[in-house]
């Protein structure tokens, strides 16, 4: 059974993404993992006056499985009352100790994962992408997909989904990805690339055949290429979800230099900053 793993701190962004991940686990036939990382190790300023105890350590514990069981249960309220005929995902818990890279090779044991869900810790999640140490560390680690939820996101659901492509070799296997997850909330994915006044055409041009050839060869016509032309990439594109607002956005993980010009240029950060967008990061480290 597949498993869609919920990275909490507890804070209402993240608990605000935990129901969203109940409505992905209903539609994917999946089941939810419940996760938070507990410190095991004392900030400096306290460690220069007193080590931890083994008390300090368990009392951490503690409060990660109390939180987990509430937050638990809070969902297990929500699941209860989804409508007749619809999927109830199970929910499970895990708090670990150590640090996020450790706590993801233990979660890899937790049966099929199908995606991690975190929290936007800002009302954007491109934004939170780009400042989020601990964010970048899971999608640096992770060998699925990572998907950041900003508050407010996916309220009337997932019909139309984004790719932003560079004609990337990696674009097929997100794509394949993306083409099964649309099909399972009857979304349309459109794969857009902006293209640059000025730029030579034929740079691009076989990258661009492949992608097509790629995406012919899925036969499915809820997958869709888009061109669009502008002066400037990022602001072309943060206009794009601007008009057209796509219920989520979705990248390779190593095109995080594309989002660093976008958070550059005041003007689309501007435009960015009041979509309460997901963002799907697809690692560099995902196999097909």
């Amino acid at each position: 059974m597949k498993t869609i793993v919920v990275l909490t701190n507890f804070s209402s962004n993240a608990n605000y993404a935990a129901r969203v991940a109940v409505k992905l686990a209903s539609t994917l036939h999946a089941n939810l993992l419940l996760a938070n990382a507990y410190v095991t190790e004392p900030v400096l300023s306290y460690a220069e006056t007193l080590p931890w105890s083994a008390d300090v350590y368990t009392l951490q514990e503690q409060e990660s499985e109390k939180g987990l069981k509430d937050l638990k249960e809070q969902l297990t309220s929500i699941i209860d009352k989804l409508p007749e005929g619809q999927r109830k995902p199970s929910v499970r818990t895990l708090a670990f100790g150590g640090g996020i890279s450790s706590g993801l090779a233990e979660i890899e044991h937790h049966g099929h994962l199908e995606m991690i869900v975190m929290g936007a810790g800002t009302h954007n999640a491109f934004e939170h992408f780009m400042m989020g140490s601990e964010t970048n560390t899971v999608i640096g680690k992770s060998k699925v997909p990572v998907l950041i939820v900003p508050e407010g996101a996916v309220q009337s659901g997932i019909k139309r989904i984004f790719y932003a492509t560079n004609f990337d070799p990696s674009d097929k296997i997100a794509i394949g990805y993306l083409a099964a997850f649309a099909a399972a909330f009857d979304a349309n994915v459109e794969v857009v690339h902006v293209g640059l006044y000025g730029e030579n055409q034929q740079d691009n041009h076989a990258a661009q055949v492949s992608l097509l050839e790629d995406i012919a060869q899925l036969k499915n016509q809820a997958i869709s290429y888009k061109g669009v032309k502008g002066k400037n990439l990022q602001q072309r594109l943060a206009t794009l979800c601007e008009e057209e607002k796509p219920d989520m956005f979705a990248m390779l993980h190593h095109q995080r230099s594309f989002l660093e010009g976008l958070f550059k240029q005041s003007e689309t950060r501007k435009a960015l900053a009041n979509l309460a967008l997901p963002l799907l990061i697809f690692p560099s480290s995902m196999k097909v």
